[in-house]
């Protein structure tokens, strides 16, 4: 069976850092995520929501217009909301699963204190809608949700260049995880002296208990998602839906409250392997580019829809739109190939967010038409090359059904 994903951290990882005697090392990972994405600050926290509460919560706003895309991971509007601040929702473009520059200066005011840009995907985002809002908005901040982009770039280089802040998670699903954690990236360091002195007020060191769980785990991760287990996983959760890789994504959605151990800090040992992890990330993005640019290049010359893209994405993951996901999910499961959806709901359905159902039409048509394409680092272009013979074949069975992605007019 190929799977979706691939974790990217090993066993090995998790022995070697255990047995190195070094000083706490969470002062280093703050440092050097901060040097690599050109932030002179940067602030670790036992999740990149609390990174996100905290941010709020110490820029003392209370019941003020805070911006997110509407399609995103449900807990970026729950922090907001939990901070008791106001939840604005943006929609997606009608052409992209982005909020276009249009999109954004709907929304922002003089009275929006924030807006959350989120390169979903590793997408560069429109430039403009960031210039727009501040015009709009003088003072707005401006933070960048990279938990799924990771360095995101276009002409101009890194596109949080003049960005107030960056949040990024290392959290097991993401690209480098090291079991749990979330680094806050700011530029002011008025601001950063403020949040530093709420994280330390209120947040815990790790406990060994903490530590054995995470551990534990990671390695459970490790080999859910390698044979034999990840096809008995895989086989199971069509039947319980508890066993299911999207069970995560939907229990996301249902959330109203942060998790038990959320103001548990990651421990040094944690710390560790995200350095080693911010390693190799350079390795990492370059292998999901080599498959997502083969499958970009082969759907266009095949007549599929893409992504446009104003530069090379990231590709944390590469994304699809397709009329009929049950279909084609469970066309390529015969086929032993595993794709999803990591999104697979537009936040207007969070029970956070009330009175918004329907204001975000375009984000709702993303939300239930869109799939994954394995491209983690080990994937084959042969095996890339599998998918989409199978989207091709999908495409010809039937027409009529539309059971395959829209194609270019």
């Amino acid at each position: 069976m190929l799977p979706q994903i691939r974790f990217p951290l090993t066993p090995t990882d998790l022995w070697f850092d255990a047995w190195v005697n070094r000083p706490d090392q969470s002062e280093a990972l703050e440092q050097a995520f901060a040097a690599h994405f050109g932030f002179p600050h940067g602030l670790l926290f036992p999740y990149a929501r609390i990174a996100l509460h905290a941010l709020i919560t110490a820029s003392g706003w209370r019941e003020r217009k805070i911006l997110c895309p509407a399609y995103t991971c449900a807990v970026v509007p729950m922090a907001i909301t939990i901070s008791g601040n106001a939840v604005e929702l943006v929609d997606c473009a009608p052409d992209h699963f982005l909020p276009g520059s249009a999109e954004w200066a709907q929304h922002v005011t003089p009275d929006t204190k924030m807006m959350i840009v989120t390169p979903l995907y590793g997408y560069p985002i429109d430039k403009k809608s960031e210039v727009l809002s501040r015009t709009a908005a003088p003072g707005i901040f401006v933070l960048y949700d990279e938990t799924q982009s990771l360095g995101v770039s276009d002409s101009n280089g890194l596109q949080t260049h003049d960005a107030d802040g960056a949040l990024f998670s290392l959290g097991p699903g993401k690209m480098l995880p090291a079991l749990s954690g979330g680094l806050l990236l700011l530029r002011d360091e008025g601001v950063y002296r403020e949040v530093q002195a709420l994280r330390n007020t209120q947040c815990t060191s790790s406990t060994l208990r903490h530590l054995t769980q995470r551990v534990l785990r990671g390695i459970a991760l490790w080999a859910a998602l390698r044979e034999p287990v990840f096809s008995c996983l895989f086989r199971s959760g069509r039947f319980i839906s508890a066993l299911s890789f999207d069970h995560i994504s939907a229990r996301e959605l249902k959330e109203t409250k942060f998790p038990s151990d959320a103001l548990v800090l990651p421990s040094s040992y944690q710390a560790r392997i995200a350095l080693r992890q911010l390693d190799r990330l350079g390795r990492l993005t370059a292998a999901r580019r080599r498959s997502a640019e083969y499958y970009d290049r082969r759907l266009r010359e095949e007549g599929f829809r893409t992504f446009a893209h104003s530069a090379t994405p990231t590709w944390t993951r590469y994304p699809l739109a397709v009329s009929d996901r049950a279909r084609v999910i469970t066309a390529f499961a015969k086929e032993k190939i595993q794709i999803g959806w990591f999104i697979r709901y537009t936040c207007e359905d969070s029970p956070v967010i009330k009175g918004s159902s329907g204001l975000c039409p375009n984000a709702r048509v993303w939300a239930r038409s869109m799939i994954n394409l394995p491209n983690w680092q080990g994937i084959s272009l042969a095996d890339a090359e599998r998918c989409v013979t199978l989207l091709l074949r999908l495409r010809d069975q039937d027409r009529e059904a539309s059971a395959w992605p829209a194609a270019v007019s």
